[in-house]
């Protein structure tokens, strides 16, 4: 996420406004760097931090309008996240950075070049 640096510097004051209100929260930032990826309506979530990442990822995919042929992944620090299982609290530690606020990109794939790409691989075995 391309952020300037008034931009930074506000959402660094939002971000210790709101843990030292809800210190037992996350704030988490959903970006994508392609448009036509996913259109949200928010980009702002403010996650308690017992929350399994799993669950708030599948209430926000259930909110979107996706065609069904797309699969979402998601990245932090262009590390895509695998383990899903975890608590917000426990990927934070894991993936972020310094920053106070957790910032996840959406991505998106379609399930039809997938399988292409696995029986071509397929075949050339």
């Amino acid at each position: 996420m391309e952020l300037d640096n008034e931009k930074m510097q506000r959402l660094r004051r939002e971000a210790d406004f709101l843990f030292e209100k809800y210190p037992e929260h996350t704030l988490i930032l959903l970006h994508t760097k392609h448009k036509n990826t996913v259109k949200l309506e928010k980009q702002k979530y403010l996650i308690t931090n017992s929350t399994k990442l799993q669950d708030f990822l599948n209430a926000l995919i259930s909110k979107l309008n996706i065609d069904r042929n797309h699969v979402l992944y998601f990245k932090i620090n262009n590390k895509v996240i695998y383990d899903t299982s975890k608590t917000v609290k426990e990927i934070y530690k894991e993936y972020n950075d310094q920053n106070i606020f957790m910032v996840i990109e959406i991505c998106r794939y379609t399930k039809y070049i997938r399988k292409a790409l696995s029986l071509l691989t397929l075949n050339m075995i």
